[in-house]
């Protein structure tokens, strides 16, 4: 009887896949019966893959070489280097700072082989805390103040590497009056000038750290220049030098019979300059100096002084308007007084 060729073709696959099945099954019993795995296998990993810098990971390596025999293995980034190692699993704790790459390279009896794991370093944004305006010294200046913060990272060793300030009379920052730009620096303050008076300001922050991450904007207490420039006290005295027991008449405003001219100087709400008389005055003497007049002290615009012996004085005087005080001081040289000459007939 003679078979069709689909038959026959149906025999042969049933021969085949006998044979191969066989096969199979016989190198897993010999397999089996002497204990073969692999001549050299590795399995490389870490835990966790991702760490914030200064934090640890671990890796395992687990080895799996011919039985009885070692593989010598080598991790990277000084990690190990040519240890001999027998079939298990080795744990390796290590702490990059940047994202790292580790590479093993294994060799035994069925020759080398190689892997790689990854540690990223992730990075959160940086930002600030304590956002701070302090006034600058109005007094015989340009207005200006000081921005200052607190910079804060959640990263461990994470430090400032950067700053941007932006000023502005609008609480959108719609028309900048100051911007930094990025400024490269660890400082955390930032002086603020070229201001108006009698203006609402409104100011924020962005900071970067040290590997170039930056925070979103941080918003600090808006503030309120002064309404005007500060007082610019000044004075000057009559008779220049004074004597000892002399009495010295001190000058800061113009006073009818008394003081011919305003040497200090105040200003109104528009920065015009006015007189200062009205204003508090407080004169700061030293020891020796005696003021003259029952009525007179030290908030006299115009006083009267007595100086008790030859030397030099500093003599402050400060004034005190609606938004704030300046002084000045100067020093006053005193001389003993000439002697009297009385001239006798011949």
């Amino acid at each position: 009887m003679k078979l069709s060729e689909n038959k026959k073709r149906f025999i042969f696959f049933l021969i085949a896949f006998s044979i191969i099945t066989g096969l199979i099954v016989f190198r897993q019993f010999i397999f089996a019966q002497l204990d073969i795995h692999c001549e050299i296998c590795i399995e490389f990993t870490a835990f966790p893959t991702a760490i914030p810098a200064g934090n640890s990971s671990t890796l395992t390596l687990k080895v799996d070489n011919t039985p009885d025999s070692f593989a010598i293995c080598s991790i990277t980034q000084g990690v190990i280097s040519n240890e001999s190692l027998n079939d298990g699993n080795y744990n390796y704790v290590v702490s990059p700072i940047i994202t790292t790459t580790y590479n093993v390279t294994c060799t035994g009896g069925g020759g080398t082989v190689s892997d790689t794991v990854t540690i990223t370093i992730t990075n959160n944004a940086p930002t600030a805390t304590d956002l701070t305006v302090t006034e600058g010294n109005y007094c015989g200046s340009a207005l200006y103040v000081f921005l200052s913060w607190q910079f804060s990272d959640s990263d461990p060793g994470d430090t400032q590497g950067a700053y941007q300030v932006q000023v502005d009379n609008n609480s959108d920052f719609s028309s900048l009056e100051v911007d930094s730009g990025k400024v490269y620096s660890s400082s955390e303050i930032y002086t603020a000038s070229g201001l108006s008076y009698k203006t609402t300001y409104y100011w924020r922050l962005k900071v970067w750290d040290d590997k170039d991450l930056q925070s979103s904007w941080i918003y600090g207490p808006s503030f309120t220049t002064p309404q005007h420039i500060y007082p610019d006290p000044d004075f000057t005295w009559s008779p220049s030098p004074p004597s000892v027991d002399e009495i010295v008449q001190f000058c800061a405003v113009q006073e009818v019979g008394v003081c011919s001219e305003n040497v200090s100087t105040c200003y109104d709400i528009n920065n015009n300059p006015i007189s200062c008389s009205g204003k508090t005055f407080l004169w700061t003497l030293p020891l020796g100096v005696e003021l003259v007049g029952t009525s007179t002290t030290n908030t006299t615009e115009n006083p009267q002084m007595k100086f008790s012996s030859s030397d030099s004085y500093n003599i402050k005087l400060e004034i005190t308007d609606d938004v704030g005080t300046c002084g000045k001081t100067q020093q006053v040289g005193v001389t003993f007084p000439l002697p009297e000459w009385e001239e006798s007939a011949p």
